[in-house]
């Protein structure tokens, strides 16, 4: 595979970031591009991170229901959820940095990710969240 163009490479400190980093994506043909527009994470544990290094674990604060509900309340939970625009609780592992779960609360619309808290805390209350059953 051959090296990535050396205009491309970021020698820069992560604390002197202010603008996204470009990462490099390898083609099948073994060509290095760009990939534009990345998320940067703020893990809770380990501080800001590209979002390369997460993986998504569908949304937080949704209740299982009991044992013992109908076939028709368990497929509504499997399978039916609200997905408004707007702002969702979300739940995000740190896979390739320590591997620890935590909640995030992101704007869809813009994916802009609003707070980031552990595991355990309560949600935070946010302007234009939705209120009741949890995405």
């Amino acid at each position: 595979m051959r090296e990535p163009p050396r205009e491309w490479h970021i020698d820069e400190p992560q604390a002197r970031r202010t603008q996204p980093i470009a990462v490099l994506a390898a083609s099948a043909a073994g060509v290095f591009q760009p990939i534009k527009n990345m998320l940067r994470i703020s893990c809770p544990h380990c501080g800001i991170r590209d979002e390369v290094e997460f993986a998504f674990g569908g949304p937080s604060h949704v209740t299982r229901p009991a044992f013992e509900v109908s076939d028709a309340e368990w497929a509504d939970y499997l399978f039916n959820r609200e997905n408004p625009k707007g702002i969702h609780y979300e739940r995000w592992q740190h896979a390739y940095g320590c591997g620890r779960w935590f909640n995030a609360a992101r704007d869809t619309v813009t994916h802009e990710i609003l707070a980031v808290y552990r595991m355990g805390d309560p949600k935070p209350v946010l302007p234009g969240a939705p209120r009741g059953r949890a995405p």
